[in-house]
């Protein structure tokens, strides 16, 4: 299987966080027997979760100076075939996913803000972790 990196990008507060924690939800009830490690609890996500012996690296913290840059190399060292991860539009975390090269290609995924209130971000973030989800189980199940 080849190595990929799924990424949601957006601006501040547009749902990036909370779009990649209901992706891991929905793979971990896809796959009861998922085994989590390096997992850190709080608002953001930063683990690793292996199904069928593919190990999947998972980081929501996107943001100019969060620890993106080392999450990613940690991932990359620990033999993720698979990262999925958010980054704003431009700058440091872009680059950070940029640094992975050709050994990661990258599926972008973006975040751009809804009109409509919570409801409809809570609708897109669904949409989005459900498309992610489905093209990270094309990958497992290949």
């Amino acid at each position: 299987m080849n190595n990929n990196v799924f990424v949601v990008n957006g601006v501040s507060n547009v749902g990036k966080t909370d779009t990649i924690k209901l992706t891991c939800d929905l793979l971990v009830s896809t796959y009861p027997d998922a085994t989590k490690s390096h997992h850190k609890r709080g608002k953001e996500r930063h683990e690793i979760i292996t199904i069928n012996k593919i190990k999947i690296g998972i980081e929501s913290m996107g943001d100019p100076g969060s620890r993106l840059p080392k999450s990613l190399i940690f991932f990359k060292d620990n033999n993720c075939q698979i990262i999925i991860c958010a980054t704003r539009t431009r700058g440091a975390t872009v680059d950070a996913v940029s640094n992975l090269g050709s050994d990661y290609p990258a599926k972008w995924y973006r975040h751009l803000p809804v009109e409509g209130g919570a409801k409809e971000q809570q609708r897109r973030n669904e949409g989005t972790a459900k498309k992610i989800a489905e093209d990270v189980i094309k990958l497992i199940e290949a």
